[in-house]
């Protein structure tokens, strides 16, 4: 009898446990991680500087490197490209380092806060980071220039988009789009102290509304499910065990190419520095997990993630 008892009793608490797991299973929001290389960006920049400063020794040094912030989950939120600029004679810096020094409480040293305070241009495209699975109707590229002297010129219809392997031209998306996309577009102009930021999508995604006369946006530029249901059906063919699969679940989003150009704000524009900066943006898989581990394995056992005729989203088990 004590022996039942105590069959029903764990009996009791498994069935317990595995409710509160499904019912947890349920609040799961699954996620991905888009990220940039960064060492590809920052070394074709550079290769970029290189060869044009090089042939001009009266031009200012410029450095060049890639910033990125860390978001709530530890893992980079953003990924920026900086173009810092050496300033010119033996003035003071812009800021007192000491007083910042003693606001930030000393979590950064000198060096870091001096390389902050140096003039620079700051490039960044988003959605970067941990982000829902949802359709993202654009790219949002920005611009921030913190220079005293330097003007950055956006030349948009010399940007390309490549999507699934496929090339497209960048439309920038405004309020009074015109009529005929096939005429050039404006270059974005970044003058010291601003920050520009502009939704680009492809020239395919836009036509023209019958009943307005205007020119709207028809669809989103990426669907993200249908991407991580393509990559779903390519694991699912791939030899190989599960947890290789997991770790080699990772495809490409899309590449941005955009051109921009800088000059002095008092030059001619035969002085401007073209650069070609490759944005390129890769996509992973982030399955969300119950925090507490024994509701955790049994999902990975027997909960509706597990079952291998209902798999999940990824295609992953756990």
């Amino acid at each position: 009898m004590e022996n039942l008892l105590l069959a029903i009793y764990f009996l009791v608490v498994f069935y317990v446990l595995y409710q509160m797991a499904l019912s947890l299973e349920r609040t799961l929001e699954d996620a991905v991680y888009i990220s940039v290389d960064t060492k590809f960006l920052e070394e074709q920049v550079r290769s970029q500087l290189d060869t044009q400063l090089g042939s001009r020794p009266e031009d200012q040094q410029v450095d060049t490197g890639v910033q990125t912030p860390k978001g709530k989950d530890g893992k980079p939120g953003r990924f920026i490209l900086d173009l810092k600029f050496e300033s010119k004679g033996d003035g003071p810096p812009p800021i007192d380092i000491a007083k910042l020094l003693g606001l930030t409480g000393k979590t950064m040293t000198e060096e870091q806060l001096m390389d902050m305070a140096r003039p620079k241009i700051s490039i960044w495209v988003t959605p970067t980071g941990l982000e829902r699975i949802r359709p993202f109707p654009n790219l949002s590229v920005t611009v921030k220039n913190t220079s005293e002297d330097q003007q950055v010129y956006i030349n948009w219809d010399r940007s390309t988009l490549v999507i699934s392997n496929q090339g497209h031209r960048v439309i920038r998306n405004t309020p009074n789009m015109p009529l005929d996309l096939s005429q050039p577009q404006i270059f974005s102009v970044v003058n010291p102290g601003q920050t520009v930021s502009s939704n680009i999508n492809i020239e395919r995604n836009f036509t023209r509304d019958p009943a307005t006369n205007q020119v709207r946006r028809t669809q989103a530029l990426i669907d993200v499910a249908d991407r991580l249901a393509f990559m779903q059906m390519a694991l699912s063919k791939k030899p190989g065990d599960e947890k290789n699969k997991r770790q080699d679940a990772s495809q490409s989003l899309c590449d941005l190419d955009l051109m921009i150009g800088f000059k002095h704000v008092t030059s001619g524009d035969h002085t401007l520095i073209n650069l070609l900066v490759p944005f390129s943006l890769s996509l992973t898989p982030e399955p969300d997990q119950i925090a507490l581990p024994p509701l955790r394995w049994l999902l990975k056992h027997i909960g509706k993630r597990g079952r291998p005729q209902r798999r999940g989203l990824f295609g992953l088990r756990g």
